[in-house]
């Protein structure tokens, strides 16, 4: 199955069953399909909304923040968890804290799937340093 969703400033978006999924069973949000009231502050393409609702679905604990102009961050407190950026000319997610934290290339949204174990991984190295530095 393949589900597509519109937005108003950017069209339609395919998502695979999988990718939803996903979200739906770590019970965010009350579809699990962001808006853009979710996020008010962060001024995020429909495609970048999702990979926050995907981000939060997997740590529902992290915050979705715009700490820099070119991309957005998720967060746990005050340590960077992913930056990541989905637009028509740059596709990417890294992870600041694991060992290969390069950007790593997403040719389509359902692919942030892929990552799942990286940001767990790089979430619980998160409340580690948060943790350390309490």
């Amino acid at each position: 199955f393949v589900f597509a969703f519109s937005h108003a400033r950017d069209g339609f978006i395919i998502v695979s069953e999988v990718f939803i999924m996903d979200i739906l069973k770590s019970g965010f949000g009350s579809l699990g399909i962001s808006g853009v009231n979710d996020y008010p502050d962060i001024d995020a393409n429909a495609d970048e909304l999702l990979m926050s609702d995907y981000i939060k679905s997997v740590c529902p604990s992290v915050q979705i923040v715009r700490k820099a102009s070119a991309y957005l961050t998720a967060v746990y407190n005050e340590t960077d968890v992913a930056r990541f950026k989905f637009t028509e000319r740059a596709k990417w997610i890294t992870f600041p804290y694991l060992e290969n934290n390069k950007k790593r290339y997403i040719e389509k949204i359902e692919d942030l799937s892929a990552f799942k174990d990286d940001i767990v991984k790089s979430y619980d190295e998160a409340v580690k340093i948060e943790e350390y530095n309490k």
